[in-house]
């Protein structure tokens, strides 16, 4: 697959994925959004006329539960059937207890508080505020979303890379007294919080699901969202002060005409020749199976005349790779000219 076809890939990768999580996105959105919006409904006392607990069991075999609650009440001189206790508490869990537990809260034949719309007195609910279970429902999103703005940052850094064709593959160049520094080796602060976001959100569902049969608090889940997110910002943020100084630069010796490679590619030592020794820069691929490795390799002739090559492993998409070797190779043809 060539580079525009790995780039439509991405691009058409990223919308899928995009309208796929971004509708329980924007389903979890408009329930939070309408459970602050029925704390100024006004009210009216209901009753319970229904509280039970439905069973649904997956092709797998696999049950879930989900609370029943059916209430009656009157607005503007009309009588109403309800059956939403709280927004976003419409899909089933793997926890029992968790449904059994709203049910029980709601016995059948109890008074009710409702909160009903205004403009629309049949749309009505229980509970109005924040809800653990939407936030839930934050949390088991979580990972999916930070494979979204991952995906979206690198299809994009692709698509832009290939438009506007940086030089160096729009490799960070930086020039110090004479010497030019390529980066091609870095921690990125926001792939390192997307990594940490994802990964903690991911094992705390099964903390909560499984820790605490899905039955925390409002609060509960609030701390655990907040440690899932300082988990992410922080992680993010310890990449932006210390990751720098793990990064690896080729450095390009004006002065002293010469190349240095960082130790990489599992080499210990950095590796220094003479530019007007190099004959040729390129890459190779090698696949096994489904994952393949990138090489650089450096041509060059030694002193007796005879050519040798040298190779390192190294991490850059292909149009990054390509982007370096060109540069490159025009660093060394500059230098024989001279």
């Amino acid at each position: 697959m060539g580079r525009i076809g790995t780039n439509i890939f991405l691009v058409v990768f990223a919308i899928i994925w995009t309208i796929a999580v971004g509708s329980f996105d924007g389903a979890i959105g408009w329930s939070l959004y309408k459970q602050q919006q029925a704390k100024s409904w006004p009210t009216a006392i209901g009753t319970i006329d229904r509280s039970d607990v439905k069973v649904s069991r997956s092709s797998k075999g696999r049950r879930t539960y989900q609370a029943v609650i059916g209430y009656t009440y009157a607005a503007d001189g009309r009588t109403y059937l309800g059956d939403r206790y709280a927004y976003g508490a419409f899909m089933g869990s793997s926890s029992q207890n968790a449904a059994y537990a709203v049910a029980n809260r709601f016995p059948v034949g109890a008074p009710a508080t409702v909160h009903y719309n205004p403009d629309d007195p049949a749309d009505a609910t229980l509970d109005v505020g924040l809800h653990p279970q939407a936030l839930f429902m934050i949390l088991f999103l979580m990972p999916f979303n930070a494979i979204l703005i991952g995906v979206w940052s690198w299809a994009g850094g692709a698509v832009w890379r290939t438009i506007t064709k940086p030089p160096c593959g729009g490799l960070k160049i930086q020039d110090q007294d004479g010497i030019t520094l390529v980066r091609v080796s870095w921690w990125s602060p926001l792939t390192t919080g997307l990594l940490a976001l994802g990964i903690s959100s991911f094992l705390s569902l099964f903390v909560v699901a499984i820790g605490f049969d899905q039955s925390l608090s409002l609060t509960g889940m609030g701390v655990v969202l907040g440690i899932v997110l300082g988990l992410g910002i922080g992680a993010a943020l310890l990449t932006y002060l210390f990751g720098p100084r793990a990064d690896k630069f080729i450095a390009i010796d004006t002065l002293r005409s010469t190349l240095t490679i960082p130790p990489m590619g599992g080499t210990k030592s950095e590796w220094t020749v003479p530019l007007a020794s190099i004959t040729d820069v390129r890459s190779r691929t090698v696949r096994r199976g489904k994952t393949s490795t990138s090489y650089l390799c450096i041509d060059r002739i030694i002193d007796d005349g005879e050519e040798r090559n040298k190779e390192w492993t190294i991490s850059l998409a292909q149009d990054r790779l390509d982007g370096l070797i060109a540069y490159l190779r025009e660093r060394a043809a500059l230098m024989k000219a001279i």
